[in-house]
């Protein structure tokens, strides 16, 4: 709330006093869902995320516990790449505007005022980097 804030000089009252804020994750949820339901890119690490909203599971509450599956598909972009159909050998070129997104998977627990994410990697190219690039 303090150092990444980009209403910090609106709420700097509010930080001083301790106050904490009225956005909860699964506000954050929520809105992290509808930012990357079409495509958001990150600015300096050549990863796309594509999150739509049918792929964020939330899951019962265990134990006072939060829990969410999303199932995003992210990898690298901006640089060009081929496809090959194994069973034909035919090979698709694709530029530098296009981007190759795996699915992946991550896991979100809240409980009380604590947060895990789990990042689970399937293909050895993970979207933790272009999530948390995107999320701030």
């Amino acid at each position: 709330m303090q150092r990444n804030n980009p209403l910090k000089e609106e709420l700097k009252n509010k930080i001083k006093d301790g106050e904490l804020p009225d956005y909860t994750f699964s506000n954050f949820v929520d809105d992290y869902s509808k930012f990357t339901s079409d495509l958001a890119v990150g600015k300096s690490t050549e990863r796309a995320i594509f999150l739509p909203e049918d792929k964020v599971h939330n899951r019962v509450p265990y134990n006072e516990t939060n829990r969410w599956m999303l199932e995003p598909y992210a990898g690298k972009q901006g640089k060009p790449f081929k496809i090959i159909k194994t069973t034909t050998g035919k090979k698709y070129d694709f530029g530098a505007d296009s981007a190759s997104l795996y699915e992946h998977k991550i896991f979100m627990y809240e409980c009380n005022e604590s947060f895990v994410i789990i990042f689970h990697r399937q293909n050895g190219s993970g979207c933790k980097t272009v999530f948390l690039e995107t999320a701030n």
